[in-house]
């Protein structure tokens, strides 16, 4: 009876090798020594799994779980990634994950840049998934952030414009999330060194180039030494070397100048119910030749971003329009870790060069295009996610075959392009709404019950 029992589990569990073997020779040595008057049928069963033990021995298997069928049959070589954006820890979490060497060269001299990190950043259910499956931990994700209440557009006297609970560019009622940036590459830092992933501080990379000895991986020099023996040297950051031999020179690019001013502000309870209400945690005021965007970090500090078109004078010396209310003019005095910048915006897409169609390099993120520059729909960091999601896709979605990688890599580029001029074209069509003397809003996309009603009514 007892050899019967291990036939049936061996045919049930023999997909799941080389664990279900190991627990059925151990099942068998208790066959031979309770029944031995099957001492033959047991004896043949145990030399046969012990044989076919040994041959798993030998071969490469190496499987690396994941919920989304990216896995990697054996190790994939070693990735260098330059940057220190959440795109940049994304992409490392998952390909460290599939158990790829993975270096990430940072130029900060320590993570305490993440306390000035304020940016806004709106997650949902699906990038929270995502993230699950480049393999963060679902609970140290859902401990950073928090459900987002809803926006609000004030006029320069704190009248509401428009108001509502749906974020742009979210599904309407899909749970929505948001936190702060520094908050979400803290986390994501954390897990990639939890997963074995190294980091390099204080480290500038310089130019990479293709190694010589026949192996048809790429070295890289930086500071401190050289990085040899990489599979993939991808960056996200912009101005790099990387940027130089990979994107062609354009003489006609152009370019859109805005003063930006960001800071830190403590507000009253009475404030925060003029800007915020009851039920919004984020506002954008328009008017005036200028646009405030405004977040709760928490109950008491409020992070605002001011953007206004580029002037001769100093972003620094800008006043706040002479329209605003002075409870939004109090504010932003009394602000704290104040800050002033001229963003350039590029006009023009770039391209990639033929010569370098079979280089593992690539630029990537807002090495390319920047999105959501303004933070005005907080969406930055969720593109970088499915960006990172859509390259471990390509390089480990195949089990036996991992494809040629600059090929890849260009397919990449070539999507992250397209999608991401896009974005930026509708960041600029913002700009030029939010930053006009009677700025114009348009219409956010309704329901189809709303169009229903609507349309039965006319």
């Amino acid at each position: 009876m007892g050899c019967t029992h291990a036939r049936v589990l061996f045919l049930h569990v023999h997909k799941h090798i080389p664990i279900a073997t190991s627990c059925l020779v151990a099942y068998l040595h208790y066959c031979l020594l309770v029944h031995m008057q099957k001492y033959v049928h047991s004896f043949l069963l145990f030399f046969f799994l012990n044989m076919y033990a040994a041959l798993l021995s030998f071969l490469p298997l190496k499987v690396v779980f994941s919920g989304t069928n990216m896995y990697a049959v054996k190790p994939w070589g070693s990735v260098f990634l330059i940057g220190c954006s959440v795109g940049t820890y994304a992409m490392g979490i998952g390909m460290r994950w599939r158990e790829s060497s993975v270096t990430i060269i940072e130029k900060k001299t320590s993570p305490s840049y993440e306390r000035q990190a304020n940016r806004r950043c709106v997650l949902t259910e699906q990038t929270i998934k995502l993230l699950t499956d480049l393999g963060c931990t679902e609970g140290r994700v859902r401990s950073i952030v928090r459900p987002s209440k809803g926006w609000r557009f004030l006029t320069p006297q704190l009248e509401v414009r428009r108001e509502s609970s749906t974020f742009p560019g979210c599904a309407i009622g899909e749970t929505t999330f948001h936190c702060e940036e520094g908050a979400l590459l803290r986390m994501l830092r954390t897990e990639f060194l939890r997963f074995g992933g190294s980091v390099n501080w204080e480290t500038e990379a310089y130019e990479p180039f293709e190694s010589s000895d026949g192996t048809d991986t790429w070295s890289l020099r930086k500071d401190y030494g050289f990085g040899t023996g990489a599979e993939a040297i991808l960056t996200t950051a912009a101005n790099t070397a990387l940027t130089a031999q990979l994107v062609a020179p354009d003489p006609g690019r152009i370019a859109v100048l805005f003063d930006v001013q960001q800071g830190v502000s403590d507000v009253e309870t009475h404030d925060k119910g003029a800007l915020f209400g009851d039920q919004s945690d984020t506002f954008i005021l328009v008017g005036d030749g200028a646009a405030l965007h405004g977040w709760l970090l928490d109950e008491r500090r409020c992070a605002w971003r001011s953007v206004r078109r580029a002037t001769t004078k100093n972003a620094a010396d800008a006043e706040p329009g002479e329209q605003w209310d002075k409870l939004v003019k109090d504010m932003l005095q009394r602000a704290e870790r104040k800050s002033t910048q001229v963003v350039a915006l590029p006009g023009t897409t770039p391209a990639i060069q033929d010569s370098a169609y079979h280089h593992r390099i690539s630029v990537l993120g807002d090495g390319l295009l920047p999105v959501d520059p303004f933070e005005w729909r907080g969406d930055n960091a969720r593109c970088m996610i499915e960006e990172a999601s859509t390259l471990c896709r390509a390089f480990y979605g195949k089990k036996y075959h991992r494809g040629d990688v600059a090929t890849l890599l260009r397919g990449v580029e070539q999507d992250g392009i397209v999608k991401r001029a896009n974005l930026l074209r509708r960041d600029l069509q913002d700009a030029e709404h939010f930053l006009a003397v009677h700025p114009l809003l348009q219409p956010e996309p309704s329901s189809t019950v709303d169009e229903a009603k609507k349309l039965e009514e006319s």
